[in-house]
């Protein structure tokens, strides 16, 4: 796979790491072993404050445990663990039965800390798909371990504009939009202040619809246009690094702690590791890569949407004379998969906004579809920091990836009803566009 970026990108590609075969054992014997039952520091009034404080929201109940990639994750993070002015504390959670735990990471290992201690209510399963449960457990990290800088990141399946962390085991439940928006909200009330980065480790966020509630909340949004590759422990014995490689990021974020959040992000899209091609289900015939990460400056999303929806009033004007050009852009538009039919064969319901209004702006010579289309293009580059990609398309990779998918139903039958109600849809003509594409009445 040759890998690129758009606005600035790593300059190497890294490769798997595999460790050996006795890390692995340990590992596999019990990651409990790396674990110190006990947390006796003082309360967060005896606690200077530090320059970092991240809560890593591991939520893996689900079939993600099936390949250990939560505590994949966690392994890595152990081989740098916090510090005095980084500190780092995890909310894990797996598939089995009273199996939630609460991690302050250490270098070597963790300590874990009782539930009852971050909410007096919770037991010994918490429901990952409740968003009580980030908005609690990121009010004590962050009152605990006080600090100048905030981070949240979300591990889970992703689902774009339908939200992220499922939990299987609270019958599904997961983080819809509307309940990051009260999480965040939330947040923002009680600390009084955004949240300096929220990061996603998951599939297809990467979404103007995803950041456009969150805008008010947090200062940078992190995700990916594409499907996400998680961390893994090998049958063959060793550990499989993700796209994320937690012990390089964090690792430099320790060496130089007094970077801005803006410099970490960049250093998180540094180390990002491209994967593939794959397949999942092996019965899809076209191959993914896991190749897209971007950074998105909140402070320019409102005029992503603004453009956005003049573009969509454009495009609805010259309905249905040249519809077949709209359909002639969307054929050759960088297209990311966003869900499976009823058949398990993937389509593609997700498409880069940057792109599309770049195709559009080539093969319809009309001015005022042309100058919402540059519109469009002018303010997602504004919008997006850094981003990374790859080149080869053959490969599964994304190569007209720009940092910003929009959801653009490829068939009729493929429109969901619920995406009417979210925030993005209420407040622009994009919804009302797709619509007159597909003839679906309004």
């Amino acid at each position: 796979m040759q890998f690129t970026g758009f606005k600035k990108h790593s300059n190497k590609l890294k490769t798997f790491i595999i460790i050996s075969i006795i890390l692995f054992a340990l590992f596999a014997l019990g990651w409990s072993q790396n674990l110190s039952y006990s947390h006796n520091e003082p309360g967060t009034g005896d606690r200077p404050i530090a320059a970092w404080s991240c809560l890593f929201y591991f939520a893996g109940d689900n079939n993600l445990a099936d390949y250990n990639e939560m505590l994949t994750n966690l392994e890595f993070l152990q081989r740098v663990g916090s510090t005095e002015q980084v500190h780092m504390v995890c909310l894990l959670d797996r598939n089995g039965a009273d199996d939630s735990k609460v991690l302050y990471i250490r270098k070597g290992g963790s300590d874990e800390i009782p539930l009852s201690d971050v909410n007096s209510s919770w037991a010994s399963e918490v429901n990952t798909g409740d968003p009580e449960i980030l908005t609690n457990m990121a009010k004590w990290t962050f009152t605990q371990y006080p600090a100048e800088h905030q981070l949240i990141l979300l591990s889970n399946h992703g689902g774009g504009w339908r939200g992220i962390c499922w939990d299987d085991t609270s019958d599904g439940d997961k983080l819809d939009l509307e309940d990051l928006k009260m999480s965040m909200a939330e947040l923002n009330k009680h600390f009084g202040r955004k949240i300096d980065i929220l990061a996603t480790e998951a599939c297809l966020v990467g979404m103007i619809e995803f950041v456009y509630p969150l805008r008010e909340y947090i200062d940078y949004f992190i995700g990916s246009e594409a499907f996400s590759f998680g961390a893994e422990n090998t049958t063959e014995g060793g550990f499989v690094v993700g796209n994320w490689q937690y012990d390089l990021m964090w690792g430099e974020l320790i060496e130089k702690p007094d970077m801005t959040p803006k410099q970490f992000c960049e250093v998180i899209v540094e180390n990002f590791h491209p994967y593939g091609p794959w397949r999942a289900p092996p019965t899809i015939p076209k191959q993914e890569a896991s190749d897209t990460l971007s950074v998105i400056d909140t402070s320019q999303v409102r005029n992503v949407v603004i453009e956005v929806d003049r573009f969509a009033t454009a495009l609805k004007s010259i309905f249905p004379v040249r519809r077949e050009r709209v359909t002639s852009a969307l054929q050759v538009t960088e297209q990311f998969s966003g869900e499976f039919d009823f058949i398990g064969i993937s389509f593609f319901s997700n498409i880069d906004l940057w792109d599309f209004a770049d195709k559009v702006s080539n093969i319809i010579a009309l001015n005022d579809v042309r100058s919402s289309a540059a519109a469009v293009k002018r303010a997602v580059d504004n919008a997006v920091i850094i981003e990374c990609h790859g080149s080869d398309p053959t490969q599964g990779d994304h190569p007209n990836a720009h940092g910003l998918a929009i959801y653009m139903p490829q068939r009729i039958s493929e429109y969901n009803d619920i995406y009417d109600t979210i925030d993005f849809a209420k407040d622009t003509q994009w919804d009302e566009f797709i619509k007159a594409y597909w003839l679906i009445p309004a």
